[in-house]
């Protein structure tokens, strides 16, 4: 009986796909940033300072605790469901999963070579307008958060929604360099694209 009311009108079957379909997604991003990671690269103009990097690293590490391991560190006091399993939300969750990883994929091939972990500009940095560069600046970020948003919801936990959160916050900080970096090497045509497309939500922000 605390089992089925666990599960409340929500289908076994299809709350296992979803997670085997949602741990299949950050497995394939996983690799397909490695491998985009260690392609040839080019050389470095301006970067984000290394004090700067090691400070948000703690807040990645943070964000991945909160979403993906509850089981290995549980925090019982935000481990509670907010909302009863249902089919609805399973779906909604998978397919938002699905989505931003493909979104967030999609906007690192097109950057090829200008991407890097941390905020940088490049020799012959190229300025990338087109695929999901016209709907937001930060298509990767916007991505990463859907799929957190949706690997979050399969959970429901105060602690899994605090962790997109975390992403939220640290995103936000590292696009704010990204932009002061940007804006110094394009000039009126960054600051153009600013005037027309959001950073992460397409005409909201």
């Amino acid at each position: 009986m605390f089992a089925a009311a666990q599960l409340g009108n929500a289908s076994p079957w299809l709350l296992d796909l979803g997670r085997w379909i949602g741990r299949f997604c950050w497995i394939f991003f996983c690799l397909f940033w490695v491998i985009s990671w260690l392609s040839k690269d080019r050389p470095v103009k301006r970067s984000q300072s290394t004090l700067s990097r090691a400070l948000q690293i703690p807040f990645y590490l943070l964000g991945v605790v909160l979403i993906f391991l509850s089981k290995l560190v549980p925090l019982p006091a935000l481990d509670a469901r907010l909302l009863p399993r249902s089919d609805i939300l399973t779906v909604t969750a998978t397919l938002l999963t699905v989505a931003g990883v493909a979104f967030a994929i999609r906007a690192r091939a097109l950057l090829g070579s200008n991407w890097s972990a941390r905020a940088t500009v490049k020799e012959g940095h190229e300025l990338i307008l087109s695929g999901p560069y016209r709907l937001v600046r930060h298509p990767i970020y916007t991505g990463l958060l859907v799929a957190f948003l949706g690997t979050a919801l399969l959970r429901c936990s105060p602690r899994s929604l605090l962790g997109v959160a975390v992403f939220l916050g640290v995103f936000v900080w590292k696009i704010r360099i990204e932009e002061r970096f940007l804006t110094a090497e394009f000039g009126e045509s960054y600051l153009d694209y600013k005037r027309r497309v959001k950073a992460l939500i397409p005409f909201v922000v």
